[in-house]
């Protein structure tokens, strides 16, 4: 992660999870130094929806952003690359963080994006939380426009051991040879 604001985030999630052994809804436990940029989204019948947009980044993408499909503020070229990275966040547990690259007005800009899924007792199904952050000072207030997905990896594996695999080979024809993968 390459934003403070990004380190804070994951970090005071990755707290919350060691003290409960479960993460809680880091959107909703926010410190106050990260309000601005934060946001949750829903699992509203699978457009994942934006809920709770901070000041900050309600002033970077519009007013109008509660209530959108999240991957609605990327270029179409973007939008399956974001709604599978939100899938894969939501339903595996992974922390992700993402390059974004977007236009205010003639001006390229870098954002940071980072998703936490909430899997604590309250956290509402299929729902996370997320940071989006631009990496370069803003200096007027234009919204940006043509969010492209640049990058993005998982940041560590799910909690607890990963239960031992055992293959079994099965010759289906002369030459053919058929693994399969059994827990």
């Amino acid at each position: 992660m390459k934003h403070p604001a990004s380190r804070a985030f994951h970090a005071r999630w990755q707290a919350m999870r060691q003290r409960t052994g479960e993460p809680a809804n880091a959107a909703r436990d926010v410190a106050p130094q990260l309000v601005s940029h934060r946001f949750a989204v829903a699992d509203a019948a699978g457009d994942h929806a934006l809920r709770e947009v901070g000041p900050g980044l309600r002033a970077l993408i519009g007013p109008d952003a509660e209530g959108r499909p999240f991957p609605a503020l990327f270029a179409t070229r973007s939008r399956s690359g974001i709604a599978d990275m939100l899938a894969i966040v939501a339903e595996e547990a992974l922390p992700t963080v993402a390059g974004i690259a977007a236009r205010a007005g003639r001006r390229r800009v870098a954002l940071e994006l980072t998703l936490l899924p909430p899997t604590g007792p309250q956290a509402p199904a299929g729902g996370l939380s997320g940071l989006m952050v631009p990496l370069t000072a803003q200096r007027n207030a234009l919204a940006l426009t043509a969010l492209t997905l640049i990058s993005w990896r998982h940041l560590h594996p799910p909690p607890g051991p990963l239960p031992p695999r055992a293959l079994r080979k099965i010759s289906i024809a002369s030459g053919v040879v058929l693994y399969e993968g059994l827990t």
